[in-house]
């Protein structure tokens, strides 16, 4: 990868993503090659932690523009950090490189922490991908992880500075129980709260189809998808705030074209649809049958959506982020 290739967040983090995935768990045919789906995921989460860190939109850039004038807040990802809803690792791994680059301006750590069973996700586990990722010398000096305990349990025990949560908010099962952690977190001592999910826009035509499997999920959420409570940032504000939390800054920038989630939610959204049209509706349950009229709806707008723009052009939605300090 020349300079001139390298991403916005590449160039300020010094990181090549291609790099840092290779230390992910993946078929020996994809590592090393940029346009991977781990090389992606992680120059994505790279993106994300150019927004946290500096509070810019890590699209706004085009590989020529300088940027010497784009300072980090180190401060957030100093101490002991925990990655709540880390999944297979790529938040926890982008961020691992990121500290173990640039331990002359932050001295940190990072726990991921998620409460599935070791057993969860394809084609590798959980269990499989976080092992792979702590036996790597480059990062295992950087992260561990904590597999299935939530994140108000670990902080029962356990001391951290920072907590993020990086496209795991809408895996929480409903509003309550993501207030309620936000409550535990902030009662812990944490001083920074870092959040990353679907913004619920879409600045690219492209990206619509997204949209919409985000809200026939949330409108009919399959058991074990990626989308149990779609919720808007706004939405997620109006939480945070009733648990104790301000937010200090936000960004939300349109991902890049090659991220590959618009197109995986389709399929959720699919199932979620024909799980709904398979409910045996009584006379007086008038709800639920609003609920399938506008799950069958939604449907039928995604796919004119991904008729009319074409399955492989389909797009990601746009990203919020933000940072959050208690109040």
């Amino acid at each position: 990868m020349t300079e001139m290739d390298a991403t916005c967040a590449e160039r300020f983090l010094n990181l090549r993503a291609v790099d840092v995935a290779a230390h992910h768990i993946q078929p020996d045919s994809a590592r090393g090659k940029q346009d991977s789906v781990q090389a992606v995921q992680t120059s994505h989460r790279f993106d994300i932690l150019y927004a946290w860190l500096t509070g810019k939109d890590p699209q706004a850039n085009s590989p020529d523009t300088a940027l010497v004038n784009v300072k980090a807040e180190w401060e957030l990802s100093s101490g002991r950090l925990m990655d709540l809803g880390c999944g297979q690792g790529d938040q926890t791994g982008a961020l691992a490189a990121v500290l173990a680059a640039h331990q002359g301006n932050v001295s940190a750590t990072v726990v991921g922490v998620d409460p599935a069973p070791p057993g969860y996700g394809a084609p590798y586990t959980i269990k499989q991908a976080q092992d792979y990722l702590s036996q790597q010398s480059a990062l295992s000096n950087h992260l561990s992880f904590i597999l299935g305990r939530t994140g108000p349990e670990v902080l029962e025990t356990e001391r951290f500075d920072t907590v993020l949560l990086s496209h795991s908010l809408w895996y929480f099962p409903s509003t309550t129980v993501l207030r309620d952690t936000f409550k535990a977190v902030r009662e812990s001592g944490v001083k920074h709260l870092l959040l990353a999910e679907w913004a619920m826009t879409a600045s690219h035509p492209n990206s619509v189809p997204h949209l919409l499997s985000a809200l026939l999920q949330g409108q009919s959420p399959v058991q074990g998808s990626n989308i149990q409570t779609a919720i808007s940032p706004e939405q997620l504000k109006k939480i945070a705030s009733e648990a104790g939390w301000n937010v200090s800054r936000e960004v939300t920038f349109c991902p890049a074209e090659k991220l590959q989630d618009g197109g995986w939610e389709i399929y959720g959204a699919r199932e979620a649809a024909e799980q709904a049209a398979q409910l045996e509706l009584g006379e007086g349950d008038q709800v639920t049958r609003r609920m399938v009229q506008s799950v069958q709806a939604t449907r039928y707008a995604l796919e004119e959506a991904v008729e009319r723009i074409g399955k492989k052009q389909v797009r990601s939605m746009d990203v919020w982020t933000a940072v959050l300090t208690p109040a």
